[in-house]
Formats: structure tokens, C-alpha cells, sequence
């Protein structure tokens, strides 16, 4: 696991070794964001539709401060990661 500190490094490796190569690994790198970007942590695309198939349930909207609530912890949920994925990376590249 990698944030984006290591992925600048890799990018930059596999630069060296050839646009083809570099083109390949973005294509990757995108495919994955896009994957990471339907699961269904509230503050991501995923979420929301997790939160719009709720309220199809339900046959009817959650309430304004209900959905605010959930996007907050689903922010803090991905702020949490963030300072994991940082502090991981900055830990390999002092090691």
C-alpha cells in the first residue's frame, strides 16, 4: 500500500524504463482510483449511492442533518487513511 508519495517514486521509476511503460502504469493507477471510489465509504461516490438505494428502501429521503452526519464520518474516516497512507510513506522513505 502506497499513497502519493510513493506513487510519484514509481511513476518516476517506471519513466525511466519507458513512455509505454508509464502509460500502462497510469492506465493501472486509474483503474484502481476508480474501483477505490465505489466502495461504499460515505464521503466517496459509493457512498452516496449506498445512502440513495437507503432511502429507496425506505421510500423516503433522510433527513438533511442524518445525511450531513454520515458524510461527516465518512470524512473523517478518509482522513484517518490519508495520515496512515502519509505517514507509511514517509516512514519507507526514511528507512
Amino acid at each position: 500500500m502506497g499513497g502519493p508519495i510513493i506513487i510519484g517514486k514509481m511513476a518516476g521509476d517506471i519513466a525511466k524504463t519507458g513512455f509505454l511503460n508509464l502509460l500502462e502504469f497510469t492506465a493501472l493507477l486509474s483503474a484502481i482510483l476508480a474501483f477505490i471510489n465505489i466502495l461504499p465509504i460515505p464521503a466517496l461516490d459509493g457512498g452516496h449511492l449506498v445512502i440513495i438505494l437507503i432511502e429507496g428502501a425506505r421510500r423516503k429521503p433522510l433527513s438533511v442533518g442524518a445525511k450531513v452526519r454520515i458524510q461527516q464520518v465518512g470524512m473523517a474516516i478518509l482522513l484517518v487513511l490519508m495520515l496512515f497512507i502519509f505517514y507509511n510513506d514517509i516512514s519507507r522513505l526514511l528507512q
